[in-house]
Order: C-alpha cells, then structure tokens, then sequence
C-alpha cells in the first residue's frame, strides 16, 4: 500500500459515529505516519476532527449524495465540482468507511484514487481489481469493523480504547456558564435525536429519584433540542435534579461526565462520550443496534436491551407501541447503575498503573498475560511466603479454582501492606480484598477462571458478559 495521501470516507454525522472511527484512524496513523490524511465527513463533524491533528490533517465537507449524506432540501448539483476538485489532488488511496458500502462505495470509487479499499454488502456489487473490498462483517461491533478493514490492508490496530482530547478552551467554555456542579453527582442523558431512542422521562425519573435517595446528585446533561425532554424529567422527580440542556460543546460536556460517578443513557453520543473517559454508565437501547454500537467494556458499562424482531429500525417516532424502550423496566436500570457505583464508592488505583505485582497459584494463560501486562510480576503459591514486604509489590493477585476461597493468601497480602488486592469470592471480607470479584455464574476451567478475574480488574480483553467488581476501603 502507498504510504502518500490517503482520504477517509465516512460522512456520520454523530459525535458518537465520528468517536467510534478514531481507533482505526490511530491505527492509521500508527502505520502511516508521514501519510497526508483527509477525512470527508458530514459538514458539522468538523468540530470533531478539529481535535484530532495528530491523526488527521484536512477535513474536506462531504458533498450531498444519496445515501451518504443528503440532509432535507439539498440538491447534488455541487457533485461536479466536487469530484473535478478532488481529481486535481490524486489521492494515492480512498479508505470507504461509512458502513457497508452498499451507496457509500460508489462515492468512494467516484474519487478515482489510485487504490479504493473498503467493505461491500453480502447481496451487493464488490468493485473490481485493483480495488480492494471485503465482505462487510456486520456482526462485529463498529469499532472492530473499520479495524478489521485496516488489519485487511495489513495495518495492524493500535487499540480499541475511544478518546477525546480536551482543551483550554474547553474548561473556558464550562467556566463561563457559572455551573456549581454538586459533589458525588451521577449524570442522567434522557434525550436523544429520535424520539424511537429515548427511555420514557417518566422512567429516567424514577431512576434519578432511586440514585438520589441513595446520596448521588442528579445532573440532566443534553443539547438544547433537548430541553423539552430533561424538563420533563425534572419535573416528574421528586428529587431535585440539575439541569445542563443547553448548547454546550463536547469538550466541556466531557468536563462534566469526568467529574460525574456514573452515567445513565440513551444509546445516543454521549454513551460514547462515556468510554472514551472510562465513565462507568448504563446504556439504554431502544431503537439502535446494541450489537453493532454497545460499549466493548462490559465490566465498566451496561448495555441494556429488550429482544423484539423489529431492531434495529429507522422510525424517528415508533409505529408500534415503542415495545424496545417500555420492555425495559426502572428496576434493571436501577441495579445495573447502583452496581456499578457500588464498584466507585471507595475507588482505587487503576489496575493498569501497577507495575510491580505478586501473583498467588497463577495458572499458564494468567501468568502469561500478567508478564505481558507488568513491569514485574513475582509468581508464588498458597500460601505466600512470610517474608512478603509491601515495598515490593504494588497490588496481589489471588487465583483460586471453583471451590477455593481466597482470603487466606490475601491475608497475608493484607499484612504485608500491599495496596492493592484482588480474588474471586462469594464471601465477605472486609477489607481483606480490595477487589471482590463475585465468581462466573457458569462453571468455567481453572484457567478460565483466572482469564475471568483479569477481565474484572480491567487487565484482559473483555469476554461478552458482564463482569461486576465489589470494592472495599
């Protein structure tokens, strides 16, 4: 592949659609980098490239095309122009990343780069040599899909993490609209440009009652087009809440969910906004494909959904009864949030800013990830050596089979003054662990097991379920 100009094509138009692309176009970058990129994206996404210079280098507005990007009343009579422009620039390759390519393929093509790449549908038309298309992988989530384009093309991934840089500016932004943001506070996003993805009001209300109750702030983040609906919120709660719909811009509404505890919403941008800070969240799925846009982080967000046939669907206003949101009951959504701040009331170090680490009956899989992972890691059986000093180790490991508790070699962890100490349990313990693991509801193999507790402590790749963490002082 030429390492000369490259453009992207994904015209998206949501935070989140454009937030889910950035770990392919580090990846990108990564490989490429002294490559010119140019993103031609949505008109308005603009805002969002803008704070990525280090992967890309032009922002080039889309023009309307069906199928692509083709907002209400507009005409593609500026096509012409557009692609006789782009001709001009010779680009070395065409990257197709708007989905699978079904319209988004013969727009990419009309840039007559050197070399086109990307998906095509299953039922669709796969362009010619010396193209190169792939089957669109429609089962995997987004993120993964634009990596496995790249990984196709023999551009290895620079990680699945999301991110948005923040700025000066940003926290100029959140000073200058004199908010006094509550300590302790959780955020409630109850908006949502389709009213098919929106959580009834009267559900997140109840919600915010519950978490209010039990001593956390209620902050109403949204735009100002969501004004209506976080009034309504407000005013069905019994509680006080805060309410922040106005024109805000990303960087200081992620100034906002950094300071928050948890956030509760819709399947909208914000919920990526979320993983890109490692905000803990809940995430409501009415109309939109959990498949396909859930957070990859199942220990660290809940993805929340009803299975009806008819998702995902294109309807702004449900035809039908809204089967998807009212399936979903205030109780599931009020576990899942009071779980997960739970995990947050007496917070720790993250487990990946350890560097030294004791690691008790670590089987092959667990010890071989751990190396990969640490700095150091001492390897030990049960029970761990008295001599064990504090100074050596900055968090412990206990690995137990199915019917083995931990809590003797942690105890000795405890007296040896290591900070951090994690193992799986049923029992409680104090503060013998720092990190309860509750055990898998599934019988799994001892070296399962261990994988298990990794994916808890956020060590491993997350599996498909979710993995809960009790945290103790």
């Amino acid at each position: 592949m030429t390492k000369g100009s490259i453009i992207v094509v994904r015209a998206l138009p949501g935070l989140g659609d454009f937030l889910c692309a950035v770990p392919a176009l580090r990846a990108l970058r990564q490989s490429r980098p002294e490559s010119h990129i140019a993103l031609l994206g949505a008109p308005g996404t603009e805002k969002y490239v803008a704070r990525f210079p280090h992967y890309i280098d032009e922002f080039i507005p889309a023009p309307p095309f069906p199928g692509v990007w083709m907002p209400p009343g507009a005409e593609t009579h500026s096509l012409p122009a557009f692609l006789t422009a782009i001709h001009q620039r010779r680009f070395d390759l065409a990257l197709q990343m708007h989905g699978s390519g079904l319209t988004s393929n013969a727009l990419t093509l009309l840039l007559e780069a050197q070399r086109t790449a990307g998906f095509y549908p299953r039922r669709g038309w796969r362009p010619p040599a010396p193209h190169r298309f792939f089957l669109y992988p429609e089962t995997e989530p987004e993120i993964r899909r634009n990596l496995l384009l790249l990984e196709q093309l023999d551009l290895p991934s620079a990680g699945e993490d999301l991110e948005l840089p923040l700025f000066s500016s940003d926290h100029a932004e959140l000073e200058s609209l004199a908010v006094k943001l509550p300590d302790g506070y959780v955020c409630l996003h109850p908006g949502a440009k389709a009213a098919s993805r929106r959580w009834p009001p009267e559900r997140f209300a109840a919600v915010g009652d519950v978490l209010a109750r039990h001593g956390f702030p209620v902050v109403l983040t949204g735009s100002a087009d969501d004004a209506p609906v976080n009034a309504a919120v407000a005013r069905l709660m019994r509680y006080p809440a805060l309410d922040l719909a106005r024109p805000m811009g990303p960087g200081a509404l992620a100034l906002v969910l950094r300071g928050a505890r948890l956030l509760v919403a819709n399947d909208t941008g914000v919920s990526h906004l979320a993983v890109a800070l490692k905000l803990p969240s809940v995430v409501i799925f009415s109309a939109g494909d959990p498949q396909r846009w859930a957070p990859l982080d199942e220990a660290r967000h809940r993805s929340l959904f009803a299975p009806v046939d008819c998702r995902p669907c294109d309807h702004a206003v449900c035809p039908i009864g809204h089967p998807c949101a009212n399936s979903i009951g205030v109780e599931e959504v009020t576990a899942a949030a009071l779980d997960l701040l739970r995990r947050r009331v007496a917070p720790h170090p993250d487990w990946t800013a350890a560097r030294r680490v004791l690691a008790v009956n670590a089987s092959p899989p667990a010890a071989a990830h751990l190396e990969r992972t640490f700095e150091s890691v001492a390897f030990v059986s049960t029970p761990p050596p008295p001599e064990i000093q504090s100074s050596a180790f900055d968090a412990a490991i206990v690995f137990t089979g199915e019917h083995e508790s931990p809590y003797s070699a942690a105890y000795q962890c405890y007296l040896a003054r290591i900070p951090l100490r994690a193992g799986l349990t049923a029992e409680f313990g104090g503060g013998v662990l720092t990190d309860a693991v509750p055990p898998p509801s599934s019988h799994l193999s001892r070296e399962e097991r261990h994988m298990y507790l990794l994916e808890a402590l956020g060590i491993a790749l997350p599996r498909t379920s979710s993995v809960p963490v009790r945290r103790s002082a």
